[in-house]
Formats: C-alpha cells, structure tokens, sequence
C-alpha cells in the first residue's frame, strides 16, 4: 500500500473511533514519509489517543511534518509552546 493509503485508511479507523488502528496505520504512512500522517499521530502521543501520551515522541513527530513544510503541524507545536506544554 502506498502512504495515501494508509494515511485514507487511517482517517477512516479514526473518524470510526478506532484508536489504535488509526494510530498504527498513520504509523506506516509516517515512516514512508507522509507529513499529514506524522502530524495526526504526533497529536495521538501528545494527547494520548491510541497510544499512551507522550510529548516528548509526539513533538519529535510534529517536527518532522513541520520541517517538511506542513503547516498545521507547525501550528500544534507553536500552540503546546503557548500553553507551557514544551
């Protein structure tokens, strides 16, 4: 499968409130290189929806999608510098 894929299935795991599921597909999509992918699983671990909070990995994940040009994942990091969370 290729990253949109798994990123579409993903979405689909989520929006059904499949947790884990959307977490581990964003996973795949992420490691082939999906911005959007890194940027909703990022949020997940620093939350703690599918997978137990982490910042610390969910800011490294946000990172990677922000230092690819995503804009949205450059705007979490920003909002969790705001709130005192990084």
């Amino acid at each position: 499968m290729s990253a949109i894929e798994f990123f579409d299935e993903a979405c689909t795991a989520f929006n059904a409130q499949d947790y884990a599921k959307a977490v581990d597909l964003w996973q795949k999509a992420a490691d082939m290189g999906h911005a959007q992918a890194m940027r909703n699983l990022g949020q997940c671990y620093v939350v703690g929806q599918g997978v137990p909070r982490d910042i610390t990995k969910g800011c490294e994940l946000l990172r990677k999608a922000a230092a690819q040009g995503y804009e949205k994942a450059q705007s979490r990091l920003d909002s969790l510098k705001e709130q005192g969370l990084i």
